[in-house]
């Protein structure tokens, strides 16, 4: 959700909150790519309902996101328990349904600054 919360932020002139240090990673993947990967999935032979995962490939940081949506920023205390490092490991959507993403993480943040009004 670090995102929208973001944008939001942004949008309304207030300080980007990270949380901790902002080092922690997720692995970021477009809604249009996720689709074109059920659709994949769908149209595919693969049987027996096993998962494969749809990301990325590449952990992104708090502060690599806030730094793309751009403004102020402050940290806030980190969350006990929380995951420090994510990322899908994507080479069975690549090999079972020859998936792959197509959209870079930046343009995605752009897309969504444009949509969000912040230039």
């Amino acid at each position: 959700m670090v995102i929208p919360i973001f944008l939001e932020q942004r949008r309304t002139g207030k300080k980007l909150t990270v949380v901790g240090d902002g080092k922690s990673t997720r692995d970021y993947v477009h809604v249009s790519d996720v689709v074109e990967a059920n659709i994949k999935a769908w149209q595919s032979s693969i049987t027996g309902g096993r998962p494969i995962n749809i990301g990325n490939g590449i952990q992104v940081s708090v502060n690599d996101i806030a730094q793309l949506i751009g403004g102020e920023t402050e940290n806030l205390p980190p969350r006990p328990g929380e995951m420090r490092f994510v990322e899908a490991d994507i080479s069975s959507a690549k090999k079972d349904i020859s998936w792959q993403p197509a959209k870079k993480f930046e343009d995605g943040i752009a897309e969504l600054k444009r949509e969000w009004g912040i230039a």
